[in-house]
């Protein structure tokens, strides 16, 4: 199937603004040396049919949400926030944000990739 237009689209504005860590989208090395603060930007991508997960470093996490919720309202995705998971027994796990393209449901909701086949996620039709 291949990583759906929107989340194609999202990857491509973030990655402008928060490089990849390494592949097509890293910086290059004379980069890095002109802009030593370009290293703690950069996020560790991986991209599935249906998600991308993101490893970002907790010193720049709170800016980059604030632009990862921007763009997944615009590209109409869900995104989910695991630093606003806790491990104590008053645990509050947040629902996926819901974005209006979801809530007009104008959302593609038939993507299927490795991941959520692998851990059993359903999508609704």
């Amino acid at each position: 199937m291949g990583t759906s237009k929107p989340l194609t689209d999202f990857f491509m504005e973030l990655v402008k603004e928060y490089p990849a860590m390494n592949g097509k989208y890293s910086p290059t090395e004379e980069e890095l040396l002109n802009n030593p603060e370009l290293e703690s930007m950069m996020i560790d991508y991986t991209i599935d049919d249906d998600l991308i997960y993101m490893g970002i470093a907790y010193s720049v996490s709170e800016e980059v949400f604030v632009t990862i919720e921007k763009l997944a309202y615009k590209y109409g995705l869900r995104y989910y926030d695991m630093y606003s998971v806790h491990t104590d027994k008053d645990t509050i796990i947040n629902i996926s944000q819901i974005s209006p393209a979801e809530l007009n449901g104008s959302a593609d909701k038939t993507q299927k990739g490795f991941l959520s086949r692998l851990f059993g996620r359903s999508h609704r039709t």
